[in-house]
Formats: structure tokens, C-alpha cells, sequence
């Protein structure tokens, strides 16, 4: 049976705020919604406030996952989709990171 890719977009998100939440400077009060677009949409990173600044985080913290900060949450979401290429294009094939975004944009996560 597959599972509607609706279903697994809601379900990345969920396990990406669980692990963004670990990391106890991240304050569920200052998440922020934004409508995400284009490699952001399919791996739904936290977009959160911080101070004056918005950051977007995917992962557990800033060194272990793709992070990106801005003056705005969209700022914050644009500087993360680069910091991301940036890691997709130097990282190994075997990268944990680079197999699941291929996994997700392959629509076969395992």
C-alpha cells in the first residue's frame, strides 16, 4: 500500500520539529510558518525567529544539519536552500543527507 506523499510531506515535518526541538535554544513559541517553495517544500525545515533574526534549520542543530539565517524568514529560507546546494554538490554519495534527499526527490524513502 503506498502512503500518499501528502501524508509523508506531514510526516518529515513532524520528525524535523522533533529533532530541531532537541536542540533546546530553538523555542516552539518562535517557529514561524512560511510558505515554503522548491527543495524547502519537500524537506520542510524549521523556519524560527532568533532575536532580530530568522533562521531555518533542517536536522538537529546548525553543525549537524543545513542551516540558514536571514533579516526575514524568507531571507532565512533562501540563505538555507543555498547552504543546502552547497552541501548536496560537495558532500560524498554516501552522505546520510544526499541519500535521503535523493530518496525523497526519487519519491523511494526506505
Amino acid at each position: 500500500m503506498a502512503i500518499p506523499i501528502s501524508e509523508i510531506f506531514r510526516n518529515i515535518k513532524f520528525i524535523n520539529l522533533l529533532l530541531s526541538m532537541k536542540n533546546k535554544s530553538i523555542d516552539k513559541k518562535e517557529v514561524v510558518e512560511v510558505e515554503l517553495q522548491g527543495m524547502a517544500k519537500l524537506l520542510q525545515p524549521i523556519v524560527f525567529k532568533d532575536g532580530d533574526s530568522y533562521c531555518c534549520l533542517f536536522g538537529s542543530d546548525p553543525q549537524a544539519g543545513i542551516f540558514g539565517c536571514g533579516d526575514t524568514a524568507i531571507d532565512a529560507v533562501e540563505d538555507w536552500n543555498k547552504n543546502l546546494q552547497d552541501h548536496l554538490t560537495s558532500a560524498d554519495e554516501n552522505d546520510e543527507l544526499v541519500k535521503f534527499v535523493k530518496g525523497i526527490s526519487l519519491g523511494k524513502l526506505k
